[in-house]
C-alpha cells in the first residue's frame, strides 16, 4: 500500500475511486486533491479514507448523489483499513478498533479481550529420556548430559 505513507501527496498517481457496471461503463465517483482509497459498502453509501480535511479520516460518499461528507476528524493519527458487513464500517485508528453505526451516527471504540491462559509460558518439567537420539558435552567439560 504505497499511499500509506504519501501524506498530502496530490500528484497524478494519488488514488481516486472509480465504479464500473461492469459492461465496461466507469464513473469517477471523487476528484479531490489527496488520498482517497480503500472503498467499502455499508448499505447505500460508499465509505473511504480521504485526506480531503488534511489527514487521513473516514468519509462517507452517496454514489447516487454524490454528496460526501467526513465521517471522522482524527487529526492526530490516520485512520486505517476500513471494512463493513453491511451494516457498520470498522476502521483502525491511534492503534484501536472502532465501529461506525450508520443508523446512530457515531463511532464507538470495540473492547477486543483474548481469553488466552499463557499455557505455552507455563513451566513444566517434561521427561524426555526415551525422546534423546544423541547428545554432546559443553566445550568446556562443565555440562553434559548426566550433570
Amino acid at each position: 500500500n504505497e499511499w500509506a505513507n504519501w501524506f498530502r501527496y496530490e500528484g497524478g498517481a494519488a488514488d481516486d475511486l472509480w465504479s464500473t457496471d461492469l459492461k465496461g461503463g466507469f464513473r469517477r465517483l471523487t476528484t479531490g486533491k489527496g488520498i482517497e482509497t480503500t472503498p467499502v459498502w455499508c448499505g447505500k453509501d460508499v465509505y473511504y479514507v480521504s485526506e480531503a480535511g488534511g489527514s487521513l479520516n473516514l468519509w462517507r460518499l452517496n454514489p447516487e448523489s454524490g454528496a460526501t461528507a467526513p465521517i471522522t476528524k482524527n487529526v492526530a493519527n490516520p485512520v486505517r483499513y476500513p471494512g463493513s458487513d453491511g451494516k457498520r464500517v470498522v476502521f483502525e485508528n491511534g492503534g484501536y478498533v472502532y465501529a461506525f453505526d450508520p443508523k446512530a451516527g457515531k463511532a464507538e471504540k470495540v473492547s477486543i479481550r483474548i481469553a488466552e491462559d499463557r499455557v505455552g509460558a507455563r513451566a513444566a518439567l517434561t521427561d524426555v529420556s526415551k525422546s534423546v537420539t544423541a547428545f554432546e558435552v559443553s566445550h568446556d567439560g562443565k555440562r553434559g548430559p548426566f550433570a
